[in-house]
């Protein structure tokens, strides 16, 4: 696997997971 796309998975990952763990930071 090239390092590109896994890069681009790692940074797909982490942006799901910072919009869900965006959202109770926000309400507090």
């Amino acid at each position: 696997m090239p390092v590109e796309i896994e890069l681009w998975e790692f940074s797909k990952t982490r942006n799901k997971m910072r919009l869900i763990y965006r959202m109770p930071v926000e309400v507090n």
